[in-house]
């Protein structure tokens, strides 16, 4: 039950987006890296269906993807014929525009019908012709007819596995807490680390407290899913694996056009007692005009 938060209000970084993959701790999951011969498109891997898609990355070019699953009433996650992972690499490889890779897409996926259920953030990051903040970048889902445009001046938007239109508490959660570190960034002059650091917390903060999580089964956890930010560790039905918040990614885009990635993997393994990995990029922008 996956979130992204993502905001531009910040004056020294018009484009922050955070992200939490929750997910079995034992699908097969490739670390962020430039998966391309040119090393332009950064992203992780999944492992698990043999298309390899990915639910987050970004390239040089500026363009950036993130697709959250939508949790289908009464029917669970359905495997769909044509893996939704497959959706943000197409965007990230296009040389299209935006407006006309949606098309294009539409036509190529049958309009997505034999995709599972998904919403997708989605655009190219350019600085604002009128403003010092971005263009504004757009949401679609094969489970809603409205293509949504956010980040339109400054905003802070969140998406998790419902609609965008009628999103779940924790998604008001996630953005009540980020708006109020990014305003403490700003009163209290941050550095890029403290920021990073306290947007780690962010999305690391369960709700209820971590403690009201242990021992319950996966059903009981499972209704509380839609209600937290971050998902401790949830042993499965089968009591083999642990479901869970297993992977955090941040990227802070400066207003000089520097992108800086950083992806803290929690849990690649059943073993509670993993040590996390932390990965760290950082490129300029093609394009971006200071």
């Amino acid at each position: 039950m996956c979130i992204l938060l993502t905001s531009s209000l910040h004056p020294e970084y018009p484009f922050i987006l955070l992200s939490n993959r929750d997910e079995y701790f034992s699908r097969k999951t490739e670390l962020a890296s430039f998966k391309d011969e040119s090393h332009t498109q950064l992203r992780p891997i999944d492992l698990a269906r043999e298309e390899h898609g990915t639910w987050i990355g970004v390239n040089k070019a500026g363009k950036v993807a993130v697709l959250v699953n939508f949790r289908e009433p009464n029917t669970g996650d359905p495997v769909g014929q044509i893996s939704r992972g497959l959706i943000p690499v197409m965007f990230l490889e296009s040389k299209q525009p935006s407006d006309t890779w949606e098309k294009e897409v539409g036509e190529q996926t049958q309009n997505f019908q034999y995709v599972g259920g998904f919403s997708l953030l989605y655009g190219e990051l350019k600085r604002s012709s009128n403003s010092e903040g971005i263009e504004p970048l757009h949401i679609i889902s094969n489970r809603s007819s409205k293509k949504s445009t956010v980040l339109n001046g400054r905003a802070t938007v969140g998406l998790s596995n419902s609609e965008f239109e009628k999103p779940w508490p924790k998604v008001h959660i996630g953005i009540s807490v980020l708006e109020k570190t990014i305003r403490s960034s700003v009163t209290e002059n941050w550095s890029e680390e403290l920021l990073v650091q306290n947007l780690f917390t962010v999305l690391s903060t369960p709700t209820p407290d971590s403690s009201q999580w242990q021992g319950l089964t996966f059903s009981e956890a499972f209704s509380m899913f839609p209600e937290s930010v971050f998902i401790p560790p949830v042993k499965s039905d089968t009591g083999s694996d642990y479901y869970g918040t297993r992977t955090q990614t941040i990227m802070l885009l400066r207003k000089d056009g520097y992108m800086k990635f950083i992806e803290r993997n929690l849990h690649s393994c059943p073993d509670l007692f993993e040590i996390p990995q932390i990965s760290e990029y950082g490129f300029q922008l093609d394009g971006w005009k200071s």
